[in-house]
């Protein structure tokens, strides 16, 4: 029953909210069906039928700074490296990051 639901929620939310994500998981808590796609999370009651939509966007800036983090190229390596060496101040490289890098 709650794959046809799903099924048929999926249907409801790409015609009329206009979610075009993919379906990553869905979970019932309760009296509640917790649904999870790539941008948007939804919330449903079972026994009222009410529920709520959370969506979600990449904040320009910080979205792309937080990709190079997660990025392991070797040039963003080498770059993030240089760079923390060159700073300043009790917190920096010299102040007590070769402590870290030590015991690390």
């Amino acid at each position: 029953m709650i794959d046809f639901f799903i099924k048929s929620f999926n249907q409801f939310c790409h015609t009329k909210k206009n979610i075009d994500d993919n379906l990553r998981r869905f979970n019932v808590d309760g009296n509640t069906l917790k649904i999870s796609y790539v941008n948007h999370d939804v919330q449903i009651d079972i026994s009222t039928g009410q529920g709520k939509i959370e969506s979600y966007r990449t904040i320009p800036l910080p979205g792309q700074m937080t990709q190079l983090h997660q990025d392991t190229s070797k040039w963003w390596i080498y770059y993030s490296d240089i760079f923390g060496m060159g700073k300043r101040g009790k917190n920096s490289f010299q102040g007590r990051g070769w402590k870290i890098a030590l015991i690390g």
